[in-house]
Order: C-alpha cells, then structure tokens, then sequence
C-alpha cells in the first residue's frame, strides 16, 4: 500500500478520469486536469481529433492515423487554456509522453500527479522514461498514484 492520496489530488484525479469518458479513442482513454495554483480554475483536457476534425469510428480505429493526429489530453487542456499556465498543476489519468512532458515543462507546469498503470507504463517505457528526465531537469514534482477508484 501507498501513502494515502490527500484530498484535493484525489478529488482532481477522479475528476480526470471522468474527463477521460469524453474521449472517442476506442483504444486509449486519458483525461487531464490543469488546475491553478488557488485551485479556482480548472480546465479539462482529454485524448481527441483537432477542433473541427472528423472523428469518425474509421479514421479512429487506424492507429497509424490516428498516432499522427490526435491530440494528447495533457495539451488539449494547455491549449483550451488560453492563459499562462506557470505554476499549475496537471492531474492525468495516466503517466505523460516525453512529447507531453515537453509541452507541460515549456509551458511551467510545476507538478504533475497521475494516476498508475503498470501495463500502460510497460508498454511506453520508453517515452515515459524520457518524460522522467525531462521533468526532473525542469524541477516538475511529479507523482504516481495507485487508486482503486473504478
């Protein structure tokens, strides 16, 4: 067993996978949440085709495709920001690509809590693990969170 999960992360973590039901992807549903510092703004984001993109059953059942279109819901949620993000915090339903990664760190996340998922983290080690040096570089906390939250 882990250390308990204060509160607040639990709550925006639960939050994040309801997020991640908005997602068409028939394969990988991720869901984020970037709340600010006072926890007074909270903006979703969730794994999907562009603003305007046809997001049709057959262009997202061609993974070749949809690899090199969708957008990631850690980015979505920068982007539908509109705002400087410097400080905040992103709560995911999964651990962040190296290319997330990139984006939150250039962007000034300044911590990021997901949720753990050993056959996701296996499959994407290697990203996952460029994603790790990329924070710790950049001085993002960073935590994973084993919940049973179904």
């Amino acid at each position: 067993m882990g250390a308990k999960v204060d509160k607040w992360t639990l709550r925006f973590l639960s939050m994040a996978q309801s997020v991640a039901r908005w997602s068409k992807d028939p394969s990988t549903r991720v869901g984020a949440v970037l709340v600010s510092p006072d926890r007074r703004i909270v903006i979703p984001g969730y794994n999907g085709l562009p603003r305007g993109i046809e997001d049709s059953t057959d262009r997202l059942l061609n993974r070749e495709w949809k690899l090199r279109t969708i957008l990631h819901a850690e980015h979505n949620a920068i982007l539908t920001a509109r705002q400087d993000v410097s400080g905040w915090t992103m709560y995911v339903t999964h651990h962040p690509c190296s290319n997330c990664a990139a984006v939150m760190v250039q962007s000034g996340i300044g911590a990021v809590h997901y949720i753990r998922d050993d056959a996701f983290e296996d499959k994407w080690r290697c990203s996952l693990e460029t994603a790790g040096i990329l924070f710790k570089e950049a001085g993002v906390h960073v935590e994973g969170h084993r919940l049973w939250m179904g």
